[in-house]
């Protein structure tokens, strides 16, 4: 992962920064000054840890929330800080782990979320029996990773710049259906206006666009790249982009072919070579490969293509995903 210089979004909110008491970092229409363990009973327990803080459980009213205990004095930029409190706190779709409330001290802030109890997308496929994702649940899958850039984009006006595997815990449900959760928008920004473009490398390098690294400048597209990467890792059990050295695999983004031949099914294969696209102005976007993906859904190809005793399979599979994990992971 690597990065450069502020953007000009950052720079703008971190001028902002200095009307704020030098005490505090976020402004008090985001985090709550009041003590935390005033709030919540404080587990002692860690089930999370990341080179900024902890995560833990905390109790209130007999529910549990994941806290996230971020040292103030590791934060490297401010300034994107308090863009992802803003957005976090903004978001509010089925498939974006909810943001409760934030804590503020003068060494911490404490994010208060949604406790998910399960693994991320990168294990749940890598677990799975056949070591991809069968056509039926890739494509519900991927429905809701398109649903809620859909709501990023087309509601919120929020580029996420960070898509991957293990940006989306998996939560499973009643039915035994897999529900995905988008989380960390410590990338996130808002899309500039009109025919301005942001400028910042940043992400993971496996799932970023290459139009990033042509520093040329960028728009949301660079989202609806890597949900194209995520989709070709779930259909065959690939990376469609290796390098054993970064220089390697950004070549590898900018210029080698994809081989879509892995994708057996050819309406699936078709809409991912559209997301794969490296002119981002012919890259589809999310709202479209949406109504791609719901016509598929609603084809009679689709709609019959579980039978009874494969359904039985398909939840037998689950429980052995879910089973295989072992970590609480936030």
């Amino acid at each position: 992962m690597g990065c450069s210089a502020l953007g000009p979004d950052e720079e703008i909110i971190n001028e902002k920064l200095k009307q704020f008491d030098g005490n505090y970092l976020l402004p008090e229409r985001l985090a709550r000054r009041d003590k935390l363990t005033s709030c919540y009973k404080i587990s002692k327990g860690i089930i999370g840890e990341g080179s900024s803080g902890q995560v833990c459980i905390g109790i209130k009213n007999n529910k549990k929330y994941a806290i996230k205990k971020i040292a103030k004095s590791k934060i490297k930029f401010p300034g994107q800080m308090v863009m992802e409190a803003e957005i976090s706190l903004k978001v509010k779709h089925k498939n974006i782990m909810n943001y409760i409330e934030i804590f503020e001290n003068l060494k911490y802030i404490s994010c208060v979320m949604e406790l998910i109890e399960g693994g991320d997308l990168f294990d749940f496929i890598l677990n799975h029996p056949l070591g991809h994702l069968p056509d039926d649940m890739a494509i519900d899958l991927m429905t809701q990773i398109f649903e809620v850039l859909d709501y990023l984009h087309s509601v919120k006006n929020i580029v996420h710049r960070d898509l991957k595997p293990e940006n989306f815990l998996v939560q499973i449900d009643e039915n035994n259906k897999p529900i995905l959760k988008l989380i960390d928008f410590g990338f996130a920004t808002y899309i500039p206006d009109g025919n301005d473009k942001l400028n910042k490398i940043l992400g993971t390098r496996a799932y970023s666009a290459p139009e990033i690294f042509e520093k040329k400048g960028y728009r949301e597209k660079v989202d609806e790249w890597s949900a194209g990467v995520i989709m070709f890792n779930m259909l065959t059990g690939y990376e469609p982009f290796v390098g054993k050295t970064p220089s390697q695999l950004i070549d590898s983004i900018k210029y080698s072919k994809v081989n879509f031949d892995l994708i057996q099914n050819k309406e699936l294969r078709a809409i991912n070579e559209k997301l794969l696209v490296r002119d981002a102005q012919k890259r589809i976007s999310a709202k479209e490969a949406l109504e791609e993906i719901y016509k598929l859904k609603n084809s009679k190809h689709f709609k019959n293509i579980i039978s009874e005793k494969e359904n039985d399979n398909l939840k037998k599979e689950i429980t052995i995903v879910i089973n295989n994990r072992k970590e609480i992971l936030v």
